[in-house]
């Protein structure tokens, strides 16, 4: 999840504008710059989390708010290709690979949960 964190993190600032265009969105908005700072955030703090070893409830702070970025951003792409009819694969597949990584993410999260 870590790296998922900063790839993103790290392909909106170093190749933002080519991923902008491949889903069709306004390139270099300031907004562009904000998604890939919190994102950034997310992976930094994670990293901070575990070599302090804070323990189970700190990781899951970080994931869900993880899930709680990933999931509007889901609803945000799928409401543009609905909307704006915009198509492109990067726009459209966004709520889709959300919804795996929800529910591949679903039991290791409970069975984390039940150790509380």
């Amino acid at each position: 999840m870590l790296l998922y964190k900063a790839h993103l993190a790290l392909k909106d600032f170093f190749l933002g504008n080519e991923s902008a265009k491949m889903k069709g969105f306004e390139v270099g908005s300031n907004y562009q710059r904000q998604s890939a700072i919190a994102l950034l955030s997310y992976a930094v703090i994670a990293v901070v989390v575990y070599l302090c070893n804070w323990g189970i409830r700190s990781e899951l702070t970080i994931l869900f708010t993880f899930f709680f970025f990933i999931f509007f951003s889901a609803i945000n792409h799928g409401v543009d290709a609905i909307k704006n009819k915009n198509y492109k694969f990067q726009n459209v597949n966004r709520p889709f690979l959300t919804l795996i990584l929800i529910l591949g993410l679903y039991y290791p999260v409970i069975m984390a949960l039940k150790t509380l």
